[in-house]
């Protein structure tokens, strides 16, 4: 299964280019358990902190990437592949068009009594 980790320096004066560095060490310089993949590692624009795309089996893999992430805010999420290739969405096809029926015409008639008149409704008087 794949999993997004999120990654923030904790410090609040750091060096945003030195904390990148030492996250993409973290990923390609330390061991990692032989079932953990690092699909991606991504930068954050405009601050520290970044993002890895990873995949294992293992919950005890996803324990040793916090450890190894325990100097930064993390946040491991599970992921899924979405099927996605650039291109609009097809248009759904249209619904058939709707069947109507012509219903038979009323006959006129006469108001019975007891019926309400337009004149009721509209009537402001009492």
């Amino acid at each position: 299964m794949k999993f997004l980790v999120t990654y923030r320096e904790r410090r609040a004066d750091f060096d945003p280019a030195a904390a990148q560095r030492r996250a993409a060490r973290l990923l390609t310089e330390r061991a990692m358990p032989p079932g953990l993949k690092v699909h991606e590692l991504l930068s954050r624009i405009g601050g520290g902190g970044g993002y890895a795309v990873v995949e294992t089996a293992e919950a005890e893999d996803l324990q040793h990437l916090a450890g190894l992430f325990s100097a930064y805010e993390c946040r491991i999420e599970p992921v899924l592949d979405l099927s996605f290739n650039g291109a609009a969405p097809a248009e759904p096809a249209a619904p058939p068009p709707a069947r109507r029926e012509t219903l038979p015409e009323m006959p006129p008639s006469e108001p019975h009594e007891g019926a309400f008149s337009d004149d009721d409704v509209y009537d402001t008087e009492d």
